[in-house]
């Protein structure tokens, strides 16, 4: 249950902070640089620990799911297909953590990239208008 709230907790975090900022680039232009920062930044505290409570959640529904075969399809039927969500579930948590691996690297390689634009055009007075 706790796996829960704090997924809940972090989506909904990382979610005003990702939307504010684009509700403020849209606004005004651009968004504080503050705000560019924050929003790179603190995807290294909240999606490891989201992510984790999620991969908890499907950990913990694992028994349950093998137990009541629920969404599986079994043979034989008229389509010839098999399914059977337990397996499909701890596949999905074997990919998942390559996928997450592989997007924090991508979003803390751009976040440095676009903090890095923002402090030279701010040193050298040209506008940054690309994000």
């Amino acid at each position: 249950m706790l796996s829960f709230f704090v997924s809940c907790h972090h989506f909904i975090r990382a979610n005003i902070i990702r939307y504010s900022f684009f509700g403020l680039k849209e606004a005004f232009g651009s968004a504080p640089s503050w705000h560019l920062w924050l929003r790179y930044s603190t995807f290294l505290v909240l999606y490891p620990t989201g992510i984790s409570s999620e991969v908890g959640l499907i950990y913990f529904a694992l028994p349950y799911i093998k137990a009541s075969e629920k969404y599986c399809i079994r043979m034989p039927n008229k389509w010839n297909l098999s399914f059977d969500y337990f397996y499909a579930a701890v596949i999905a948590l074997g990919i998942y953590v390559q996928v997450v691996l592989t997007c924090t690297v991508i979003c803390s390689v751009r976040g440095r990239e676009l903090c890095a634009n923002r402090k030279r055009s701010e040193n050298t007075g040209a506008e940054f208008t690309k994000l």
